[in-house]
């Protein structure tokens, strides 16, 4: 699990508990016999339905005040769905997965996202929380001062990245990847960042899954879970996702990574200074910030 890179500010421990609950939930389905793709949507729900996190319920708002929602799942048999600029659902998580199982598009934006998650009957939901609409009101002053372009004076707020993504193995080494995300903070209405972006903020082939957390524009550049999943045929998940990562810190990207292999390796990394993040196998569980 991953709940989003930067300065992370957890002084009451709610992001780590938060991660830790999604893990242990994700890791029951896979003792109890069920795939990878179970695992890591169950998990990206919880975190979709923790206001802690920016990613469904408590996801930031763009600049015209409202929440646009990114989404994506992949698992490693080529299977990928995705939605983009989502508003009004609960779980933009399912209604991605439901895009990979239930039609032959891998992306749906928009409006047309919306109406799809409609007919399959997600019914309509409003994820803003008081916090993030103090926070939006608060942003929003802040982003109104000065002479800078509006791009210049918006990546001077840009510090916190609080995408969720989870990925997975199961007994029968098929891997998953999961990740959701409410964006930028006063993001233009209509921007779609890496997350839903096959092979850059979630990406699963048969060797290994990854997903990624940070800069969107600059994870999408790069291509970066692409980039880590392929290196897994000649290294394992670590050391796959520390040369993506390599690679992201050369080129001045802020991100966070997190990747399984097919043999049930397990690997994260980031050129930031905190990554939320926590992982559980037979060792038991680990997490941090």
């Amino acid at each position: 699990m991953h709940g989003g890179a930067g300065h992370v500010e957890d002084t009451d421990g709610e992001q780590q508990h938060g991660a830790e609950h999604a893990a242990s939930a994700g890791w029951a389905k896979l003792v109890a016999g069920e795939s990878a793709l179970e695992a890591v949507v169950t998990a990206v729900c919880l975190l979709e339905d923790d206001p802690h996190f920016n990613a469904g319920r408590g996801a930031v708002l763009n600049l015209a005040g409202a929440t646009e929602l990114d989404a994506a799942v992949a698992t490693g048999e080529g299977g990928f769905g995705a939605v983009g600029a989502l508003q009004a659902v609960q779980h933009p998580v399912l209604v991605a997965r439901d895009v990979m199982e239930q039609t032959d598009h891998l992306l749906l934006v928009g409006e047309g996202a919306l109406a799809f998650a409609r007919a399959r009957g997600y019914p309509p939901f409003n994820p803003v929380t008081v916090e993030r609409l103090q926070r939006y009101e608060r942003d929003r002053a802040l982003l109104e001062q000065g002479t800078l372009p509006y791009w210049q004076r918006l990546n001077q707020r840009r510090s916190r990245y609080g995408t969720v993504g989870a990925v997975a193995v199961d007994r029968a080494g098929a891997v998953a990847a999961a990740t959701s995300t409410g964006g930028i903070s006063l993001k233009l209405p209509g921007r779609v960042g890496d997350t839903p972006v096959m092979g850059a903020g979630t990406y699963a082939e048969l060797i290994g899954a990854a997903s990624a957390t940070g800069d969107g524009e600059g994870i999408l550049r790069l291509g970066l879970t692409r980039l880590a999943v392929q290196t897994m045929v000649q290294h394992p998940a670590q050391q796959a996702v520390e040369a993506a990562i390599e690679v992201a810190r050369q080129k001045k990207v802020a991100a966070g990574l997190i990747a399984v292999d097919a043999q049930g390796g397990l690997g994260f990394a980031c050129t930031t200074p905190q990554m939320v993040y926590a992982c559980l196998d037979e060792k038991g569980l680990r997490s941090g910030i």
